[in-house]
């Protein structure tokens, strides 16, 4: 079972740079995170 498909990787600051969102993003693909 991989566990990583259960967990939720999220960003929730107001204030994210477009660096910050694109840096979430790569993380949540590269270990297959659910979001």
């Amino acid at each position: 079972m991989n566990k990583a498909k259960l967990i939720d990787h999220t960003l929730l600051k107001t204030d994210s740079t477009k660096e910050q969102i694109d840096t979430i993003i790569n993380e949540a693909k590269a270990y297959q995170f659910k979001s």
